[in-house]
């Protein structure tokens, strides 16, 4: 038997694992909040223990994640590679967020505008944009007021995520009651490192780092350390997680020889027609994954499917779900 560990979607994780707890003692508050790492290396492992506990099935669980869930399962794999490869048969992994140099959304141009901000917050101790109850009591009232809101309100949030969606016209007020969600600064300090090319730890700033790390700045993690076999799936039209971004990944990781000539033939195909500027960034992904772990790699180039769409898309049973048991069958056959 094969147990599906599922690390939930970008902003479900944002709202279970990532928003502070707050406790009051007289007039001094504590505020905890997790970065992403600190999910990946402490309540990752725990999770999957108590699947494997339950299971009797240590080594054969199946991970699955999706954006935010995809970096937790790599940080892990690379902080944790034997007490990983002893518990996890397989990461699968939907719109890998990794290194995101290459993302075409909007998003882009703000996080370059938000370290002095992550300096001030950090300074007065603020660790919470606002919580998702606090942030859907905003929205709600705008986006479901009227259909025409309700568009306009999709359409400006395709905007960030992919300029076309398959979210059906009826599933927009249940779409907007679950999202947008809160999320903690770490998780925003996180994505900001991203996108300047960077994989690494909390960046706690110079001082505690020399404390936690050892060094002025926090290290790289080294996803060459991995190995489990990874699977992944991204969307040609993604405009948060590019194919760049995951073919660079995927060119990172060790390559399982069962996968390895199909797969090298699938990606040599698609670097050949990406342009110049990303064939760079493609053979330094596919170098960079050890060869041993490269279970395979697969794209949904269907342009009208955006990173949202692997979730609320109308065809994501076609386009994603499928493909999935194909792949989580074959797994289990080769356990």
């Amino acid at each position: 038997m094969v147990v599906q560990a599922v690390v939930q979607q970008f902003f479900r994780e944002q709202i279970d694992y990532t928003q502070c707890l707050v406790y009051y003692y007289f007039d001094n508050n504590i505020r905890l909040c997790s970065s992403v790492d600190e999910i990946a290396l402490k309540d990752v492992p725990s999770m999957l223990q108590l699947v494997a506990f339950h299971s009797e099935d240590r080594g054969k669980i199946i991970y699955l994640g999706h954006s935010l869930g995809t970096s937790m399962a790599l940080m892990y794999a690379s902080e944790y590679p034997d007490v990983a490869a002893k518990t996890v048969g397989l990461f699968v992994l939907l719109t890998p967020a990794y290194k995101l140099t290459h993302m075409r959304s909007p998003y882009r141009v703000f996080f370059p505008f938000l370290y002095p901000t992550l300096e001030v917050t950090n300074a007065l101790n603020v660790v919470q944009l606002l919580s998702g109850s606090n942030t859907r009591n905003i929205t709600r009232p705008i986006c479901l007021s009227s259909v025409p809101a309700m568009i306009l309100c999709l359409n400006t949030l395709n905007l960030f995520l992919g300029p076309f969606t398959q979210i059906a016209p009826e599933s927009i007020p249940i779409y907007f009651n679950q999202i947008p969600g809160g999320t903690s600064l770490k998780t925003v300090s996180y994505l900001t490192e991203s996108t300047r090319g960077r994989f690494r730890k909390y960046n706690y700033g110079a001082g505690r780092n020399r404390l936690l790390y050892g060094s002025d700045t926090p290290p790289e993690y080294d996803i060459k350390r991995i190995k489990v076999p990874i699977y992944l799936m991204y969307a040609a039209n993604d405009w948060c997680v590019t194919k760049e971004v995951s073919k660079i990944l995927y060119i990172g990781l060790p390559a399982s020889e069962s996968a390895l000539e199909e797969v090298v033939e699938a990606v040599e195909c698609a670097i050949q027609h990406l342009p110049d500027s990303s064939r760079g960034d493609v053979l330094h992904l596919y170098n960079t994954l050890p060869k041993d772990v490269r279970y395979g790699i697969y794209e949904i180039s269907n342009l009208n499917f955006n990173h949202y769409d692997f979730l609320f898309g109308r065809n994501s049973k076609t386009l994603v779900t499928d493909k999935l048991i194909q792949v989580l069958e074959k797994a289990t056959t080769f356990h």
